[in-house]
């Protein structure tokens, strides 16, 4: 049975770089099934949504029987990322292509998984923002 995820993932950072968190939802069926927020140290915001996308495919890996079995498509608000991802953007950053390249072998290792583009409003980026927010602020 081929089971199918839908991500929400955000990261955010006070000051680029400065004090950083990352976070994701995942769902299945509708029923959120995962969700994780971690604080990150002094980063920049793309090293934090980076880490997000990473975070929440390392965890569809454990939630697998078979790495055949699953289809993915995961939400960002990081247009940079997505589209670098997506390989519309050029990544530039050297500081970034380990990680580019840990998402893309993650994703190829988990069978289809699609990346997009939304807008911050979106109510499950919202929630992840939000607790992002209230881990930073707890520090």
């Amino acid at each position: 049975m081929k089971r199918e995820f839908v991500i929400f993932t955000d990261g955010a950072a006070r000051g680029n770089p400065g004090p950083s968190a990352s976070g994701y939802m995942i769902f299945e069926n509708g029923k959120k099934v995962a969700e994780e927020f971690v604080f990150n140290e002094s980063r920049t915001n793309n090293y934090a949504e980076y880490k997000a996308i990473i975070m929440a495919l390392e965890r569809c890996k454990t939630m697998l029987k078979k790495v055949d079995e699953c289809a993915a498509k995961l939400f960002s608000d990081s247009e940079l990322v997505v589209k670098q991802l997506n390989g519309e953007y050029k990544l530039k950053s050297p500081d970034l292509r380990p990680l580019n390249r840990k998402v893309v072998e993650l994703a190829a290792g988990l069978g289809k998984v699609e990346f997009e583009n939304v807008r911050r409003e979106n109510r499950h980026i919202s929630e992840v923002d939000k607790n992002l927010n209230i881990l930073l602020d707890s520090r």
